[in-house]
């Protein structure tokens, strides 16, 4: 079988990646300044000692052996193709994942054969295994907007081409099939239903927080606002980024959590009143997303001041926090009893970043050391109730037709190389099921599964389930344009 390989169709903006390739520029360049042994030639500036690396030459024997017991143990998958009906080839997956109530689902973004074999998965999860929700990285409130569109019915060109989606994903044609399946599971008996678990506020091409602005709406209603008027359009300009560089200090935020403590305890105050206008169920979203307003105004102008010599997880702690309580709280609140998929980027889903490395990286600018992600805070709560899945191609290109590169080459013994050498296109490996002393348990290795340049770290600690594909392809889009940059992303 070899791998769909995808033509580049016209893309869309993505502020977030062009913001952190502008970063990974820097951090490129700081690092071509620091020699990879400064940090291992002075152990006290490295007191944590990281797992053992895979020697960087085996012999040749031995290194025939990890790649025979790799062949052993992954599981072949013929197809990415989310319209192959023929699943049981996926089996496996849903044999590894039959005690979960949670599973992730991890990507490298605009990539097209990681979308392809997702919706494929996501097929086969509904379908065989009973999980009945999607969860999407993607605005909270307008993705559970959207999925009641959905639950109605529409046309999957209302699906793909929402603001609820971001650049990697708004009108990626790679996705489509599987719009078309939810839309078709509507009828049935056990429908998909969809929603966003994103703590994000700010909605593009909208001059207001969608979200907020329905906040104000049943506190209107109600009969009582917390806020002026000119503090609610502060509290906007806040939420779709149009507060300038100069106002961002302290009087600034503070006053910002004050207002989001002012709606909040409004909602508080007048929940009976509110509860019985739009219902229990409603009521706890509006207070869910209350609760989502001050860990997005961390995340959200943290990410400017982010810079290479600190931890990614400075700005993007809050927001994965958030994240997974958000997903905790669809599955207990918003659709009790529920079995879950979340669709979200590599690094949102990895977790143990402390064993993370990136080689030639000196221990200080190692910026992944203090990231406690999405998926590390669900399997804190979970325990084995989440199964993390990560997914990593060995080579090819990612983007769109705006900003399309090359996967960084991994290693001669990534985990990638390793299972490609085996002779495999496309497989399956349960890293959770795995013998206590495996090597894999042992040895940190290379992998794409993080992020497009390769990231060393413990594999089964990382997730729970690995996906190998042999080759990566920019994703499809289908726009008459591409828009410049949206004005609630310009500061």
């Amino acid at each position: 079988m070899r791998l769909q390989r995808c033509g580049v169709e016209r893309g869309v903006y993505c502020g977030d990646m062009y913001r952190i390739a502008a970063v990974a520029l820097l951090f490129v360049i700081l690092q071509s300044g620091n020699s990879p042994n400064a940090v291992a030639s002075n152990p006290a500036s490295n007191p944590y000692l990281r797992p053992e690396s895979l020697p960087e030459s085996m012999p040749a024997a031995s290194r025939a052996a990890l790649i025979e017991d790799l062949r052993q143990r992954a599981h072949s998958l013929k197809s990415i193709d989310p319209d192959d009906e023929n699943m049981d080839d996926l089996k496996p997956i849903g044999e590894a994942v039959k005690d979960a109530k949670i599973v992730l689902l991890g990507e490298l973004h605009y990539e097209a054969n990681c979308y392809l074999i997702k919706s494929r998965i996501i097929k086969y999860l509904h379908k065989y295994c009973g999980f009945d929700v999607l969860a999407f990285e993607a605005n909270m409130f307008t993705g559970i907007e959207l999925g009641k569109k959905i639950e109605k019915g529409c046309a999957v060109d209302e699906i793909s081409n929402a603001d609820t989606f971001e650049g990697p994903w708004h009108s990626a044609t790679d996705i489509s099939p599987l719009w078309t399946y939810i839309l078709n599971t509507q009828k049935q008996k056990n429908p998909l239903r969809f929603c966003g678990m994103d703590v994000k506020f700010n909605c593009f091409n909208h001059e207001e927080s969608q979200g907020l602005a329905h906040i104000r709406e049943v506190l209107d209603k109600s009969g009582a606002s917390p806020l002026t008027d000119e503090e609610w359009k502060f509290s906007h300009d806040v939420f779709q980024g149009r507060v300038e560089n100069e106002q961002r200090k302290l009087p600034a935020f503070q006053r910002i959590y004050s207002l989001n403590k002012k709606i909040s305890d409004e909602l508080r105050a007048r929940e009976s009143i509110i509860a019985r206008e739009i219902g229990a169920r409603e009521f706890a979203l509006l207070t869910q997303l209350a609760g989502n307003m001050d860990p997005f105004v961390k995340w959200w102008y943290s990410m400017g001041d982010w810079n290479p010599i600190g931890s990614f997880g400075h700005f993007t702690n809050p927001r994965d926090a958030a994240m997974a309580e958000n997903t905790r709280w669809l599955q207990r609140v918003y659709y009790p009893n529920s079995k879950i998929i979340v669709w979200a980027g590599g690094a949102h889903c990895g977790c143990d970043s402390k064993d993370w490395t990136e080689d030639g990286t000196p221990e200080q600018l190692n910026i992944w050391s203090g990231l406690v992600s999405l998926g590390q805070g669900l399997r804190n709560q979970c325990g084995d109730g989440v199964f993390i899945i990560g997914i990593g191609p060995r080579r090819g290109k990612i983007g769109h037709d705006n900003f399309i590169t090359p996967l960084r080459p991994s290693d001669g013994d990534s985990i990638e190389n390793l299972i490609g050498e085996a002779g495999l296109q496309c497989a399956f490996l349960n890293l959770r099921a795995l013998p206590a002393d495996h090597w894999l348990r042992k040895y940190s290795i290379n992998s794409n599964a993080i992020n497009p340049r390769p990231i060393r770290s413990l594999l089964p600690a990382t997730f729970d389930g690995y996906i190998y594909l042999d080759e990566a392809s920019p994703a499809n889009y289908d726009r008459p344009e591409t828009p410049e940059e949206p004005a609630s992303r310009k500061k």
